[in-house]
């Protein structure tokens, strides 16, 4: 009976370890710290050129976080695109808006082959 037991709580703890080994541990929250070189706009909210931090989670989609100093100006989702190659610099990329200024397509990161992607015009204004 307790040969039979402690099977069993084996079995489950082999189950419980193999499944936490399968969870993403190298996804965690990073702050980088980019030049905006001219004015521009993530989804709708205008960012004027500048340095900023942002934060957002390494290695999977979600909603990156623009800071100016200590103030939050804005929070946006992104998705990361893969790049053909590490990117060589850090680099923002832009379109032309409908109205005629610019939008923050991407940001790459120097030595990095992915990149974040901003898709839509969403974009939350800081509190």
């Amino acid at each position: 009976m307790i040969v039979k037991s402690t099977f069993r709580f084996a079995v489950f703890a082999l189950f419980i370890a193999m499944g936490l080994a399968a969870l993403p541990i190298n996804a965690q929250q990073v702050d980088k710290s980019i030049t905006i070189n001219r004015d521009g706009k993530v989804g709708d909210q205008p960012l004027a050129k500048g340095s900023y931090t942002i934060k957002f989670t390494e290695d999977k989609d979600g909603e990156l976080v623009i800071l100016k100093g200590k103030k939050e100006i804005a929070k946006a989702p992104y998705e990361l695109t893969k790049l053909n190659e590490p990117a060589r610099e850090n680099a923002v990329a832009y379109t032309l808006g409908s109205d005629g200024s610019y939008q923050i397509k991407r940001i790459e990161f120097k030595g990095k082959n992915t990149a974040i992607e901003f898709k839509g015009n969403t974009a939350q204004v800081g509190k």
